[in-house]
């Protein structure tokens, strides 16, 4: 390696170093006061499943992604921001965060093309797969002040599993339970990156499966996906 190269490496090594234990005041400000908290919403129109480590299944979204810009998508995002009381965080923030899912779900589902024990193939198995997501309604709602203290013992083991892909903040409430008993009221402002989908049971005889999965949200757009599953190499 060239001495060139050496000073580069150096430089660019200290440069994450700093970039990673100072607040953005320190490194150049980047963190600037807004009166949003929610810096994006995305309207998904597509969906897509990933096997992540530990068995979970990560939902992905894709769509119209509205920010607080100028143009008929800055309009539709202080709109979607006036409907959700969010107009008057008045604190630094992050550039491009908190990003959420503005479709609103009433319906969450998976089904497979083989037997999973008991259950048919191509009927719910709403009763042995969980949710996992987080949401911020309930720091809006409560105008800024209340947060979710994630040190509790309550919390789902399932969230820790996930926690290479998401970083509970405080703002951030746990969505959770089986697919058959969520709740449409819980559905709203999820997270856009934190969905997951867990087994809280495995098939014993066919263990190769392909699944399809289903959110339908309250305007009746349907969002589908089909993800292959084997749970001998999870």
């Amino acid at each position: 390696m060239t001495v060139m190269k050496k000073v580069f490496y150096i430089l660019l090594f200290a440069w994450f170093g700093i970039s990673c234990t100072r607040s953005g005041s320190e490194v150049g400000g980047e963190f600037s006061e807004t009166e949003y908290y929610i810096q994006g919403y995305l309207e998904a129109d597509m969906l897509t499943g990933t096997v992540c480590t530990g068995g979970l299944i990560g939902l992905g979204f894709s769509g119209e992604l509205y920010l607080p810009s100028r143009g008929e998508k800055g309009d539709k995002f202080r709109e979607l921001s006036a409907f959700y009381g969010d107009t008057h965080y008045n604190k630094p923030t992050y550039p491009g965060g908190p990003n959420v899912l503005c479709n609103e779900f009433k319906k969450i589902d998976i089904v497979s093309d083989k037997d999973f024990n008991e259950i048919p193939a191509g009927q719910s198995l709403g009763n042995v797969v969980q949710f996992l997501a987080v949401s911020v309604k309930p720091f809006l709602d409560s105008g800024y002040t209340e947060e979710f203290d994630w040190s509790r013992n309550d919390v789902p083991s399932e969230y820790r599993d996930y926690a290479w892909r998401f970083w509970p903040k405080e703002e951030f409430y746990p969505v959770y339970g089986l697919l058959s008993e969520l709740r449409e009221n819980e559905l709203k402002l999820l997270e856009r990156r934190s969905p997951s989908l867990c087994f809280l049971d495995e098939p014993r005889a066919f263990r190769k499966h392909t699944f399809t999965i289903t959110l339908e949200d309250t305007t009746g757009r349907e969002l589908s996906c089909t993800v292959e599953y084997d749970f001998d190499a999870v």
